[in-house]
């Protein structure tokens, strides 16, 4: 009978040490949070992908970004510090006969799935009422560059990526599509670790 009780003792002690310890680091005014976080939060969760998750909520990827940004700084999750902020550009080969008409022209979408045929200029197209033809979905940006080459199609892609390639020619947007920003996150067990400073 006392070795029983003790045994339970064992197993429930460490638990509620891992409860206090958890419950501790929330915030536990949850007025201060605003419950569209927990829709997306559980997104987040079930999706394990902001992409997809932002294409659950019918919400940009940048926007769902934000969300989980919210979210961290809410809970005291992770570190991070932006890296830059981002931009888009349109990107064709050079030479192109129609560049001056980039929303006449089958785009290739890059998906890391691989699979979606609407991305964040899809959202951005939608609000102005319009839509453009998506014909080719890749899952890297690694071949972008090699399929545009070699065919009539446009992308849409970060400004950076588009830099120093000679081979291809970039102009702005025709409508305005939300940037992002790159941000570097990390544990909190490795915050004070030396390659941190």
């Amino acid at each position: 009978m006392i070795s029983g009780n003790a045994t339970h003792q064992q197993q429930t002690t460490p638990y509620k040490c891992t409860e206090k310890k958890w419950s501790s680091r929330i915030k536990t005014d949850t007025r201060l949070l605003d419950m569209s976080l927990l829709k997306t939060l559980d997104a987040l969760l079930d999706e394990r992908s902001v992409t997809r998750a932002a294409a659950r909520l019918s919400l940009t990827q940048p926007a769902v970004s934000g969300m989980l940004k919210r979210l961290r700084d809410y809970f005291g999750d992770l570190h991070s510090r932006a890296l830059y902020d981002e931009t888009y550009v349109c990107m064709l080969r050079a030479g192109h006969p129609d560049a001056s008409q980039p929303l006449t022209l089958e785009h290739v979408l890059v998906s890391y799935e691989g699979e979606s045929f609407h991305g964040v200029t899809d959202y951005a197209l939608a609000q102005m009422g319009r839509t453009r033809h998506v014909g080719l979905s890749v899952s890297s940006f690694l071949v972008l560059t090699e399929i545009l080459a070699i065919s009539d199609m446009i992308a849409v892609v970060p400004g950076r990526m588009a830099e120093n390639r000679k081979e291809m020619v970039t102009c702005a947007p025709p409508l305005p599509i939300a940037g992002f920003t790159k941000s570097m996150a990390w544990h909190g067990r490795t915050h004070r670790h030396p390659a941190q400073v």
